[in-house]
């Protein structure tokens, strides 16, 4: 738990208001001054401080509403038309189902492997009884994994990576491992393809968010038997993939490369 707010419970809460063989749902009131609900209410819902505190059940916020303590009176200052009391009561409600718990995943991963087919030139390539071969391109075969990553919460008020947007195009530079799945990419092998997000509040405080990232992984095992990955070419004269260069003798990379932490 993380806050920067003083609260405390309301006395005869939290309360156990839903138990059913699917469902299992609390709701908490906090007391806390006025001036600071808002920031109470944006932390409640933050990655570290969404789950019901007081059991293993895997319960998560799912909504925070807040009124003015009963019998405050209002005050105002200034010019202004929005009234000030001097403690808030804060109601939290929490839940094993519902669009945010979303299966009770903070996240989900998809690995899906692919083959798709090249055109290469077919120069200097013979049939098996010595005559060349005519045509102009045959197909080869590239395999790797498309890799998606989608996230179900996030901390209100807390801004998106940027590099979630500001990365799409590039490659790992350095070694990328999946979350859960146990699989790690060498470095240049996978492609950021770039994120879809959105997010929405109700009325009644429901949050739903989701981002779906999406990358591609590529190995393009070079002639050492290492991953050369996304910046290798298929040479159909040597049979392998190579890293090309130009008339300098360097290597020339068509992906930058950026620090996946996703």
């Amino acid at each position: 738990m993380s806050f920067t707010v003083a609260f405390s419970e309301v006395q005869g809460w939290p309360k156990l208001i839903r138990y059913t063989p699917d469902v299992i749902e609390f709701e908490r009131k906090l007391r806390c001054a006025w001036a600071s609900v808002d920031t109470l209410a944006n932390e409640l819902v933050a990655v570290a401080n969404y789950v019901y505190p007081y059991n293993n059940s895997g319960a998560v916020l799912e909504s925070v509403a807040y009124e003015p303590m009963a019998g405050a009176k209002a005050s105002y200052t200034g010019d202004t038309t929005k009234a000030s009391y001097e403690q808030a009561i804060v109601t939290a409600r929490y839940s094993t189902g519902g669009p945010r718990h979303d299966n009770s995943h903070f996240y989900m991963e998809r690995l899906v492997p692919f083959l798709e087919f090249e055109a290469v030139p077919a120069g200097g390539l013979y049939w098996s009884d010595g005559r060349a071969i005519t045509i102009q391109h045959i197909p080869h075969p590239h395999v790797g994994m498309n890799y998606m990553l989608t996230y179900f919460r996030w901390p209100i008020g807390a801004g998106l990576p940027a590099a979630w947007f500001t990365a799409a195009g590039c490659l790992n530079s350095g070694t990328m491992a999946t979350k859960v799945m146990g699989y790690t990419f060498p470095a240049e092998t996978v492609l950021y393809r770039g994120v879809t997000t959105t997010m929405s509040l109700s009325s009644s405080g429901a949050i739903e968010f989701r981002a779906d990232l999406t990358f591609t992984f590529s190995p393009r095992i070079g002639p050492g038997g290492s991953p050369l990955g996304w910046n290798a070419q298929w040479d159909a004269k040597r049979g392998g993939y190579y890293l090309v260069q130009n008339s300098a003798g360097t290597t020339v990379k068509q992906f930058a490369n950026a620090s996946f932490s996703f």
